[in-house]
């Protein structure tokens, strides 16, 4: 069944016709106008753009008429005419059709133009395209797109003699039919939108929606029911909302613990308006998939040269100390992209191999014709213009403040991941010099593939040698030290789920003779790495050469001790090999994998041999 968005507003009466009837509009722009206008192409010429309503919309309004069209526009520059028209087909006959000039008593403007239909159009219950047509004398800032699109949001003719274009994917046009008439529906509740984020360490579900009034009367009251593994959970909001209204609501569900993972489907219905009856049910329930709670990756370009990083530096800094943050937002300060200094990571040991993991690859995701510093990235979105090349889309961008900082984490936290890291632990490895890190994730039904497993190791509290811009003295945080891949590892999955396993080199980087790691002189303090002030990231991410491809999906973090003091290992010989492995909690009690929460575990891990190598975890 076809979904569709439709915007509603009560409207003040200009016309008989309307005063004797109600009124409401139709469209999928929200009633919303673009804060800055897409531009036509050049010359004299007529622009087209429309919305297409479909037949199961447009069943609701029989026995009423289109007698309206609204139009926004962002700009009246360079425009002659502007036509609206009421068509069957894109390319078929006005059915209906009006027009305002320069020259008319209603003037085209910037903003809402309502232009009224030489006649009604009495609606049928067939599907509809509600368009304009500009006349231009050249190119005109005019067009009003607004996110979020969807199937039939914008359809676009560029010149007199161009073919019509799907352009949903840019968002939706800013144009509404008007409908009038005394059979429009008066109790009609849509879900026009709705989410679902698992926690996996609670169990605990939590949801989002959209509802929106499509009718003339207000609903006072109503129950959305969640379904879930078999599970129903029905939730009562005592709210209003008016004709026209949209309602973004929260709430939580509490499936039973392990009964719900990234496979489960979720079915989410509006089943009840209190004392009213909603004409349309086909619009109350959306069946989506399930998504996971998402972690926020911030990177930092920055080096000791850079005069303006500590300032960036500082917005970072403040940002993070919101304590909603903590355990949710993870941070790497890359030095590099502003020349390079001492704290430059340009090689890594991997495995017991001294391989190249040079930080300037990521010189990429700028898309420009350089690079820069201060500059973040918020997830590898590519949300921002290059600096340099217009037109060009990039992951880097300069905040201006914290507060910008925390709008931009919380744009990523808002929408529900479809891959978690379900479990960060470590251990040393032969000996004190390598940690290995393990890492175990799930994903649900919309997770795309060529995933891939990043991990880095970095580090706080690091004294600056001399860093241009700041006052006093400086201190780094977050400093990258090692990377397993620059772009991350591909992910292979077993089903729904993986575990990727890796060694870091500790202390290593910068004592080499020809790309061989070296004992190194430890008794240069500079060059210690604190091991107190270590953290491990491991992210999820996407590679391609296009930056929009580049996207991190989610992230998890830990404290390098955290992760290694809460693990006891006995020696295992080479020749043993894991075949089981079972979990206990620390009171003795055994569990599934799948049901560790945060706390202490201890994990027999039965081998080949016939051994047992037990372990102490600390879940965070």
């Amino acid at each position: 069944m076809k979904k569709i968005l439709l915007t509603l507003l009560a409207l003040l009466t200009v016309a008989p016709l309307l005063a004797q009837s109600d009124t409401l509009t139709l469209g999928y722009c929200k009633g919303a106008v673009a804060s800055e206008g897409m531009a036509t192409q050049k010359g004299n010429t007529w622009v087209s753009a429309a919305i297409q309503l479909p037949g199961e919309t447009m069943e609701a309004y029989q026995g009423n008429s289109v007698a309206q069209v609204r139009v926004a526009l962002c700009s009246r520059s360079n425009i002659d005419t502007l036509r609206v028209w009421v068509r069957k087909t894109l390319k078929g006959e006005n059915l209906a059709e009006g027009y305002i000039t320069m020259k008319t008593d209603t003037r085209i403007k910037k903003g809402w133009n309502v232009v009224e239909l030489n006649a009604p159009y009495a609606i049928t219950g067939e599907r509809l395209y509600i368009g304009f047509d500009l006349k231009q004398r050249g190119s005109t800032p005019a067009l009003s797109v607004v996110k979020p699109g969807q199937t039939g949001s914008f359809h676009y003719k560029s010149t007199s003699d161009a073919f019509w274009g799907d352009r949903h994917g840019q968002g939706a046009i800013s144009v509404e039919a008007v409908i009038v008439g005394n059979n429009l529906p008066k109790y009609d509740l849509a879900l026009t939108g709705a989410k679902a984020m698992l926690n996996a360490t609670t169990g605990s579900v939590t949801m989002s929606g959209t509802v929106f009034n499509k009718a003339t009367r207000p609903v006072n009251k109503f129950t959305i029911t969640t379904t879930v593994a078999g599970q129903k959970f029905a939730t009562t909001f005592d709210k209003t909302i008016t004709s026209g209204q949209y309602l973004d609501l929260k709430w939580t569900i509490n499936p039973t613990l392990g009964s719900v993972d990234g496979e489960s489907a979720v079915n989410v219905n509006i089943t009840d308006l209190g004392d009213e009856t909603d004409i349309d049910p086909t619009n109350n329930a959306l069946d989506i998939a399930m998504g996971f709670k998402r972690k926020v990756l911030l990177e930092e370009f920055t080096t000791e040269s850079c005069p303006n990083c500590p300032r960036v530096a500082g917005y970072l800094h403040t940002a993070l100390e919101n304590p909603d943050y903590e355990g949710e937002v993870f941070a790497a300060a890359h030095h590099v992209m502003y020349y390079t200094d001492w704290l430059t990571t340009k090689r890594s040991v991997v495995n017991g191999e001294y391989i190249k993991t040079d930080l300037y690859d990521y010189a990429s995701l700028y898309n420009d014709r350089g690079t820069y510093a201060p500059a973040m990235m918020f997830g590898r979105n590519a949300w921002f213009d290059a600096m340099s090349t217009a037109g060009n889309k990039c992951c880097t961008y300069m905040p201006g403040s914290a507060m910008e900082i925390e709008s931009l984490i919380q744009q990523i936290q808002s929408d529900p991941a479809n891959i978690i890291i379900t479990n960060l632990s470590a251990r040393y490895g032969d000996n004190d010099t390598t940690i290995v890190v393990r890492v175990e994730g799930m994903r649900n039904s919309s997770a795309k593939d060529g995933s891939r497993i990043t991990v880095m190791l970095t580090e706080d509290n690091i004294a600056a040698h001399a860093q241009m811009g700041a006052e006093g003295s400086f201190t780094h945080q977050h400093v990258t030290r090692a990377i397993n891949s620059i772009w991350g590892e591909p992910i292979e999955w077993d089903g729904n789920k993986f575990s990727y396993e890796v060694s870091l080199g500790l202390n290593t980087v910068y004592f080499t003779k020809n790309d061989k790691v070296q004992a190194g002189n430890f008794e240069e303090a500079w060059r210690m790495w604190n091991r107190d002030n270590l953290n491990i990231v491991a992210f999820v991410n996407y590679y391609s050469k296009n930056v929009e491809g580049c996207a991190v999906e989610n992230v998890e973090g830990v404290k390098f001790n955290d992760a290694i003091n809460g693990i006891e290992d006995l020696p295992q010989t080479k020749e043993s090999q894991t075949v089981r492995s079972e979990v206990y909690t620390i009171d003795g009690k055994r569990i599934e994998a799948d049901q560790m929460g945060r706390g202490l575990y201890i994990i027999r891990d039965i081998q080949a041999d016939g051994s047992v190598h037990t372990r102490k975890v600390m879940r965070k």
